[in-house]
């Protein structure tokens, strides 16, 4: 009995704990490092320089920026900070052939934790950058998008001015293969369940959804029998698009705008994209029961799509311009009541 005592007692300190702002930070070692002088290094052995942990991604253009951002801070505030990037990539072969892609990074010289699942578990996240900030006491300060890498903020972060800026949390366990309703309105969790029965076709829109990145389209889901079509964080101008022919990605100067505020449908210069997309993006869902063809479904989701924005005072029609003797589709997004003055 003796043993089993002393086992329970001890559990609760094998059990690593997520770290949020204001916590301490325990004694970490970060392992497997290249691009710096040693091949680890224990956080607290930096007390007395404040740390920035980058995580980032291979296939991420802003964290590509990002880093070569803090590697112009890192030479400048070498003798109070110290950077630490983290990269999923575990080969440093892989990694320098990735680094030397990019003028950002191409000579890169801050040290990068390949692979290293020490920091996620202490700092969970879902969607990169994702940038921690410590202070030279090993408090955490904040945690944040690559979006506050300026040298502005770090020097404000190198003088533990208070940093009143957004914190990012990510929604770890989001399951898109879940009905969209389910997760916005508490009342229906039991869809999320797998109740079957419940629901089988509504349409739902809703504002901008944080700390998620999902995949968009068409999901079946054979335990309930149904179908859902979603897109997620959607500006008003990919959503007119696939209302009108069922595609994305065209450019801006397809798009005629007839409307009072054009910031509504592009973001203006200098404004912040992370809270841009906060205010101006929209989530939008269809669940139907199976048996639906695909072209019956995209129908579907093109009168839907139509129906919600026009709940917004949103028309949208398309037409066909010749540029460079090539036909090139326009999309025409009219607010009610507004007009070109003609």
């Amino acid at each position: 009995m003796k043993p089993l005592f002393i086992l329970a007692f001890l559990c609760p300190y094998l059990t690593i704990a997520q770290l949020t702002i204001g916590d301490k930070l325990p004694s970490i070692t970060l392992s497997n490092i290249t691009n710096y002088k040693t091949t680890s290094i224990n956080l607290q052995s930096l007390k007395g320089k404040s740390v920035i942990i980058d995580c980032w991604g291979r296939y991420c253009a802003p964290c590509i920026i990002t880093l070569g951002k803090l590697d112009t801070i890192q030479k400048e505030f070498s003798s109070q900070l110290q950077v630490i990037t983290v990269s999923e990539i575990t080969n440093k072969e892989e990694l320098y052939k990735t680094l030397g892609k990019y003028r950002q990074t191409k000579n890169l010289s801050l040290p990068v934790v390949l692979g290293n699942k020490q920091v996620v578990k202490y700092f969970p996240y879902k969607l990169i950058s994702h940038i921690i900030w410590i202070n030279k006491e090993g408090v955490v300060k904040s945690i944040t998008s690559s979006e506050q890498i300026t040298k502005q903020n770090v020097q404000a972060f190198l003088k533990d001015e208070p940093l009143n800026w957004p914190l990012k949390q990510d929604e770890l366990d989001f399951d898109y293969t879940k009905p969209l309703l389910g997760i916005v309105n508490p009342a229906t969790l039991p869809l999320r369940r797998g109740i079957k029965g419940e629901v089988l076709f509504y349409s739902a829109f809703t504002s901008y959804i944080d700390g998620i990145a999902p995949p968009s389209g068409t999901y079946e889901d054979t335990a309930t029998n149904t179908t859902l079509t979603s897109f997620y964080n959607y500006p008003l101008l990919t959503l007119a698009q696939i209302a009108l022919d069922y595609s994305a990605g065209a450019d801006r100067t397809q798009f005629e705008l007839i409307v009072k505020d054009s910031s509504r449908y592009i973001p203006a210069k200098n404004t912040s994209e992370e809270q841009w997309n906060k205010s101006n993006t929209w989530c939008y869902t269809l669940r139907l029961p199976a048996g639906f063809t695909p072209q019956q479904i995209q129908q579907r989701v093109q009168q839907e799509i139509k129906q919600w924005l026009s709940t917004m005072g949103i028309e949208v029609s398309t037409h066909t311009v010749w540029v460079n003797e090539k036909p090139q589709s326009r999309y025409c997004i009219n607010e009610f009541h507004v007009t070109t003055g003609e």
